[in-house]
């Protein structure tokens, strides 16, 4: 199973795809620091909504329990 991360605005991408800030040094919380989208390619509008890849993605974090 792939770990799944909630970004801002509520889409989730791979967990492995973020570098998150150290709860240590950043108040007990981790948060999403940087993404590096990896999926986009030559097609890619750059709107996250309405890419197909990134509705499996949310599909995926809902089906393995991962959007509670």
């Amino acid at each position: 199973m792939f770990e799944m991360i909630k970004l801002d605005d509520g889409t989730y991408v791979p967990r492995t795809w973020c570098t998150v800030t150290n709860p240590t040094t950043s108040g007990g919380e981790s948060n999403v620091d940087d993404v590096d989208m990896l999926c986009c390619g030559n097609n890619c509008d750059g709107e996250c909504n309405s890419c197909i890849i990134q509705k499996i993605f949310n599909e995926y974090a809902t089906l393995t329990d991962q959007t509670a």
